[in-house]
């Protein structure tokens, strides 16, 4: 399932079933008669997607929705030179932001907090932590009281047919306290009996122990009252208790929303819930139990997706492609914006819902785009990583002592490192590397990069690397250093044995492409 901006494309609820990227092309082919798109299904860090990717676009219209996928498309991009649309939202807020590749700052030139996101296995099977318990008892509370969501991480316990029973939602008829404990026994028995089983699974922790919350609710007197903002945690009685109590009110005194539901952390039976449900579940797996103000402010920060926001950054981000397709990639300063969706109006004499703001130059701190940006052609077989130091990094670049990292994908590694201060084991590594082939160093062409430091200088560079047959290497790209050489006359090579300084070409701007070639990326 695309988690970009689907609801900008006309998504009905059939589609969901159905992989979004070919469902977007055919719905856009529908609005556009004669035109043609083709869905490309894949992770966006897989090598298929290299920098010569990137390269045959003119514009990348971005809507992905993980800090990494982003930033890696950010890098890629920032490699090819090609523009791009970094597109987004949280809740009601949202923005849109044009990049142009050394002129505009990039998506990494201020940090962006982590978005909170976990494996469905983790939340289903084998949570580890507090917040691990609280994802899964909202989606307890969405599954027996919310609309159907064939999405949501515990709808195989509505469908277990395993189960005599059927299906765990409320279904008129049920007297209240009889559900509820029927729900108690099914997530806190017969599930976690069923979660204990797989062996494989605790191979390194204790499998979890089944929770009786009917037992354990009879050795406790609901209290009348209670406060959700307490900071003393309840006890498994207490939880147990007020988690019957809470299912059979919502049914008695809420029937008529049944179906309805969804989580408001100022919802207080909801919020009772999920705190009882944490705190059983959490006991189950010997997991850390939250106090109710603990339990509150972790279960608040999780924002969903609101399908009219992600309408009006889509528009937004079609109106800042078709400035840049009319105007050309070079004129992004002077016509496009960032712009930013507002749940509250901004203050002042204006106030805006949707801001828009100049372009920013580049950070010259940012770790992206304000190192050079090389790409080296070369034969990743047979060329070693001692040639590469002495020929490129120091023949070349005149750098002293170089540190290398590899990047591949969402792999980082760290292949050579000279200097005062080393271990043993690492001299020892870092000599063995040097006899290495760069394919046996795992650099490979068109979806490798080497982040290249050199600390006697203060200078940085990325090298992307590109495969090319047989001996020597050629450079293009501009290296923002002092200590870089002069540029070099282009079209000329060399071997590696050849001590010549003169072949390494640093190349300018490519010449304009003549045709209008445009990527979506969103996220499948």
């Amino acid at each position: 399932m695309c988690h970009g901006l689907p609801d900008a494309y006309g998504w009905h609820w059939g589609d969901l079933v159905c992989v979004q990227a070919t469902v977007a092309a055919e719905q856009v082919e529908r609005m556009v008669p004669g035109s043609s798109l083709k869905g490309q299904i894949g992770n966006i860090k897989d090598k298929t997607f290299n920098i010569e990717f990137f390269k045959q676009y003119n514009l990348v219209l971005n809507a992905l929705d993980n800090l990494e996928a982003r930033r890696h498309v950010n890098r890629m991009c920032l490699a090819a030179g090609t523009p791009f649309i970094e597109s987004g939202s949280t809740g009601y807020n949202g923005q849109v932001m044009v990049i142009q590749p050394g002129i505009t700052e990039c998506y990494d030139c201020w940090p962006k907090p982590a978005p909170k996101t976990y494996a469905v296995c983790t939340i289903r099977s084998t949570p580890e932590k507090p917040v691990h318990c609280v994802v899964w008892a909202k989606a307890l509370f969405e599954l027996l009281f919310g609309p159907d969501d064939e999405s949501n991480v515990l709808s195989d316990l509505d469908r277990d047919e395993s189960d005599q029973r059927g299906h765990l939602r409320w279904r008129k008829g049920l007297a209240s306290r009889d559900y509820a404990k029927q729900v108690a026994t099914r997530v806190f028995v017969d599930d976690i009996k069923r979660q204990s089983s797989m062996e494989e699974l605790w191979r390194k922790r204790a499998p979890p122990s089944p929770i009786d919350v009917v037992e354990k609710a009879q050795k406790e007197v609901v209290p009348q009252t209670i406060s959700l903002l307490e900071q003393s945690k309840w006890s498994c009685e207490r939880s147990a208790a007020l988690f019957l109590n809470v299912i059979s009110r919502i049914i008695d005194r809420r029937q008529d929303s049944i179906g309805s539901l969804t989580f408001d952390k100022d919802d207080e039976d909801a919020m009772t819930f999920v705190t009882t449900a944490t705190n059983l579940r959490a006991t189950a797996y010997g997991v850390d139990i939250l106090s109710p103000f603990e339990c509150k402010g972790i279960a608040g920060n999780i924002i969903h997706a609101i399908a009219t926001t992600n309408a009006i950054v889509a528009g937004l981000l079609v109106l800042e492609a078709l400035k840049v397709v009319i105007h050309g990639a070079e004129a992004v300063t002077q016509e496009c914006r960032t712009t930013f969706v507002r749940r509250y109006a901004t203050s002042g004499r204006r106030s805006l819902l949707i801001q828009p703001e100049p372009l920013q130059s580049p950070n010259p701190l940012c770790y992206a785009c304000s190192k050079g940006q090389l790409h080296l052609f070369i034969d990743t077989k047979t060329a070693k990583l001692r040639d590469l130091i002495a020929n490129v990094l120091k023949g070349k670049l005149g750098m002293v002592e170089p540190t290398i990292s590899v990047t591949t994908g969402t792999e980082h590694n760290l292949i050579y490192e000279c200097g005062e201060g080393l271990e043993k084991v690492e001299e020892q590594l870092y000599a063995a590397n040097l006899l290495k082939t760069l394919d046996e160093l795992e650099i490979r062409g068109g979806s490798s990069s080497l982040d290249v430091t050199d600390f006697a200088q203060q200078m940085e560079c990325i090298v992307h690397i590109r495969f090319r047959d047989g001996d020597g290497f050629l450079l293009e790209g501009t290296l923002a250093s002092k200590s870089a050489e002069p540029e070099a006359e282009a079209g000329t090579k060399r071997p590696f044995e050849d001590e010549d300084t003169s072949d390494v070409v640093m190349l300018g701007d490519e010449p304009k492409r003549p045709r209008l070639n445009v990527s979506v990326v969103i996220d499948s």
